[in-house]
Order: C-alpha cells, then structure tokens, then sequence
C-alpha cells in the first residue's frame, strides 16, 4: 500500500493505524510506504514516529502523480494499491479487489466513489461531470470518476504503467486509465465508499485547471513514444 501524504500531519498517524491493522489481520505479508511529499509540517515526523512502514521523503512538493510514482517502484508487493493520506477510503476495500485480481477477472482495480453526489457540494460535482464528458471526447475515456483515490495493480502492471508515466499532479489518474486502455490492459471498476474531508485543502477550481493542463499534456505526447519523467 502506497501513501503519499503532502502537509497530513494530523491525518496521517490514523490512516497508517487503520490500513497497518486491517492489512495485518488480512495477509500474511504486506507493506506500506509513506511517501512525504516535501511537507512543510510535522508530516514526515508523524510517519517515523509511528514506524513499520517504508518512508520515502523528499524536500521539494512535486504533486500526488510523482509521490505515487516513487513508491510504486519501490514497492515489492504482489498487488500494488495506493489511497489516500486522509484515511477516505475504508481498508477493508483491498480485499474485494485482491479476489478481483486472483480470479484473473482484471489486472488493476480502480475505484468509483458510490455516494459522490451526497459527500460533495453542487459545484463540485457539476465541476466533475464536466471533466468526465472533457475526457469522453478528447481522450475517449469512459469513467464516471478517474479521480478516485483509490486503485490498484497487480505488480507487474503497475511497474509498467508506472514507468511510462509523464503527469505528476492530480491528473496522474487519467494518465493511468488512458495509458491502460492504450495498452489494452484491462481494469476493473469497483464500486466504493468514502468519506469526504470536509477541511480538505484540495481547492477543486485550481485541481480542475491543473488537470486541464495534464490532459493537454497527455493527449499531446501520448503513452508509447518518447521518455517518460525520470524520478
């Protein structure tokens, strides 16, 4: 399980309690890797403090897209997830898409949030069915929530998508979902509840216009030809 975590000094302690716990009772062997992605509070502190966990740590903030990256390739796992440092997404979620995986059914598992229209705020999902009719036409993409924190690979997907990718801000998830169905890697959408941070520091004007920006960047250069970013 990858973590990153960017200023989540008050969040991240109970995340890494909830997921070490679950994964603990779950599986026989797992790890977690906390990537702090060059907080500027007690982020990184929180993270050592509690311990049995892989720490990545770096001093320069370089978006969700780059923290993901560093611990996907650093992971050693057979199944490859990552969520979110705020604890949005209950553990117990990995177990449905671990089956999912072990029947060969897909070989990723992006989530969907189901209860989206009463966690969020009227411009927030306007602003949300707007992205997903961008993505239809411009990219072709047909998911009603890219943006969803939660998602996971079998280890050797992951390591392929993940090498390739260029996008490391928020619209690194597109990347992901596009760069697969280039591929034609087949992912599995499964349904998923969460629980909204009210006080997130997420502001979703700006989040959109950065992912406006990735999705030109994306469609522009596209998956198979060039470098991808070096980390």
């Amino acid at each position: 399980m990858v973590i990153p975590a960017y200023n989540e000094e008050k969040t991240i302690k109970n995340t890494l309690i909830s997921y070490a716990g679950f994964l603990k009772d779950s599986f026989d062997k797992f790890e977690i890797i906390a990537v702090n992605d060059g907080s500027t509070d007690h982020t990184l502190r929180e993270i050592i403090d509690f311990g049995c966990v892989k720490v990545i740590s770096y001093s320069q903030n370089r978006g969700k897209g780059y923290a993901v990256k560093r611990g996907v390739l650093m992971a050693t796992g057979d199944y490859i997830f990552f969520t979110d440092a705020d604890c949005s997404f209950a553990p117990d979620n990995i177990r449905n898409a671990v089956l999912i995986m072990e029947k060969g059914l897909a070989k990723g598992v992006v989530g969907i949030r189901e209860n989206r229209d009463s966690e969020y705020s009227l411009s927030r999902r306007i602003l949300s069915a707007g992205l997903k009719k961008l993505l239809g036409v411009v990219l072709k993409i047909d998911n009603p929530d890219t943006q969803c924190g939660f998602k996971g690979f079998e280890k050797k997907t992951a390591k392929q998508l993940f090498s390739r990718t260029r996008v490391w801000d928020f619209g690194f998830d597109i990347e992901l979902i596009y760069m697969s169905e280039i591929l034609k890697i087949k992912l599995e959408k499964l349904p998923v509840t969460f629980r909204h941070r009210r006080e997130s520091k997420v502001n979703p004007f700006l989040e959109i216009w950065r992912i406006l920006r990735d999705i030109f960047i994306i469609k522009s250069k596209g998956v198979l030809g060039g470098n991808a970013n070096k980390i």
